[in-house]
């Protein structure tokens, strides 16, 4: 029984250790407010490699490079469309700034150790998951929502008013102001490694806008619309997107529930998708 104990050890720690993810630290942080806006840039540094990855504001100059990484995703499913892609560049980015919000379009690039210039990895979006105001269910489906609503107590973010009352969408509420942090990648890489090194500087420069918020107490630090702190990070891919992969490498647990669907409805029709989430530190 020792020996067969040994030998499970000697193979599963390779393993164990082969997911485990990068180890990051923010090494510079600038948060300005400029005549176009709030603009950020933050620096993560990886202590083993040296390696850096950087997140700054997108600024108006970006559309051109933001519209050709939409153009080169090769899954477009759960991601900004082309077709919009102004309104999104706006709404999301451009009037968020304005509004001094932190949770807006980021680009995202690389440099390495021995490198003097930096390299794009595409973007990230930033935003809000919506965690109050749905309904029990659909016309169609009366029960549609119970999966999502069940997920969000589960995370710790809303729970019954009256157990007795189940859960029709008014019989919900917030938790202390807890809220949901959306993070998006628009990678413009195939390089697996940058792909894993940036999701954890996404999910690290969270971690600093919900502490700052904490510490300014100002509601333009707070997730935009629902004016709440982060309590997860979370995203949502078609359970077919490769990103669901990095996310995990980074240590966020992937949920494939089936009623997840009807986050993203064709009419009556549930289109698939796989939840990652991860408690903010």
């Amino acid at each position: 029984m020792f020996k067969k104990i040994s030998l499970f050890i000697s193979v599963a720690l390779p393993l164990f250790i082969s997911q485990s993810f990068a180890d990051l630290e923010c090494v510079s942080f600038e948060d300005k407010d400029t005549d176009s806006g709030r603009q950020v840039r933050a620096v993560f540094k990886d202590s083993e490699t040296s390696e850096q990855f950087i997140l700054e504001s997108a600024k108006n100059e970006s559309f051109n490079s933001y519209v050709e990484t939409l153009k080169s995703l090769s899954i477009k499913k759960g991601y900004p469309s082309e077709e919009y892609a102004q309104v999104s560049f706006n709404d999301r980015n451009i009037n968020r700034q304005k509004a001094k919000n932190l949770y807006h379009l980021y680009t995202l690039s690389y440099q390495g150790k021995e490198e003097e210039k930096t390299s794009s990895l595409g973007f990230v979006q930033l935003g809000r998951m919506p965690t109050l105001g749905y309904k029990e269910g659909t016309e169609g489906n009366p029960t549609a929502h119970h999966d999502i609503l069940k997920k969000w107590m589960e995370l710790g973010i809303t729970k019954q008013i009256n157990e007795n009352e189940g859960l029709k969408g008014e019989n919900f509420k917030r938790i202390e102001n807890r809220g949901l942090s959306m993070v998006l990648p628009l990678f413009n890489t195939e390089k697996e490694e940058k792909k894993i090194s940036s999701i954890e500087a996404c999910y690290k420069l969270v971690c600093k806008f919900t502490n700052l918020a904490k510490e300014s107490g100002e509601e333009k630090d707070l997730l935009p619309i629902e004016k709440t702190f982060p309590h997860y990070v979370v995203s949502l891919f078609v359970p077919e997107d490769g990103n669901i992969d990095y996310f995990k490498d980074n240590g966020f647990s992937v949920d494939e529930n089936k009623g997840f669907g009807w986050f993203y409805p064709e009419g009556e029709t549930p289109q698939p998708r796989t939840m990652v989430t991860r408690i903010v530190e």
